[in-house]
């Protein structure tokens, strides 16, 4: 095998499990490989960053046997899920794609999930 055909063989992407008690599931997040990776910035220049979340966690999220859990088709139906639990796998997938927190500990998420509903009234 020549070098070429051996960098290109090679199984570089990281991958750690995270148990999701929220959902009793145990699930695989992965690194992104670097054009996944660049749909997910590109998501966030446009300023759209629930759907660089999603993306991140749809590209990002295998199964036990390396297999994607979401499809593009399950963006409205994750933006229904916990963002504390969006956030996780989020921040998992890009700590392990080399995406590092801001100064105060915070990623693009966290700044940008939406808050949780209130009930629409206030108080003057």
């Amino acid at each position: 095998m020549n070098l070429r055909d051996q960098i290109l063989a090679a199984k570089d992407l990281k991958v750690s499990e995270i148990e999701i008690p929220e959902w009793g599931v145990t699930v695989f997040a992965s690194e992104l490989c670097a054009g996944d990776f660049d749909k997910v910035m590109s998501a966030h220049d446009k300023e759209e960053a629930h759907v660089a979340v999603a993306t991140s966690i749809i590209l990002g999220i295998k199964d036990e046997n390396g297999e994607l859990v979401f499809t593009h088709d399950d963006i409205d139906a994750l933006m229904t899920k916990s963002a504390g639990v969006l956030e996780r796998l989020y921040k998992e997938v890009m700590k392990l794609s080399g995406l590092d927190l801001d100064d105060k500990g915070k990623t693009q998420a966290e700044k940008t999930l939406p808050a949780p509903h209130s009930s629409g009234t206030t108080t003057e």
